[in-house]
């Protein structure tokens, strides 16, 4: 550390740091600094609302069955 409060890295370990960083500000929210659920997240849009949609697609148009997805969804 210098005298101005500076410290010197390694590239090797200020890659770790800023991958860290990068996976901490996906997950965290940017005003209120808490973690958002794993399902709530962009990165959870296919997993989440990809069997939701194909039951949508696929299931007989009948009332029973747009009620239960509309629900679901």
């Amino acid at each position: 550390m210098d005298s101005k409060g500076n410290c010197q890295m390694k590239q090797s370990d200020f890659d770790k740091y800023r991958a860290i960083k990068m996976r901490m500000a996906s997950c965290e929210h940017a005003d209120m600094k808490e973690i958002i659920p794993w399902h709530m997240r962009v990165s959870a849009f296919i997993p989440t609302n990809l069997p939701i949609f194909l039951g949508m697609v696929l299931s007989p148009p009948t009332m029973g069955y747009t009620l239960f997805w509309q629900w679901l969804n």
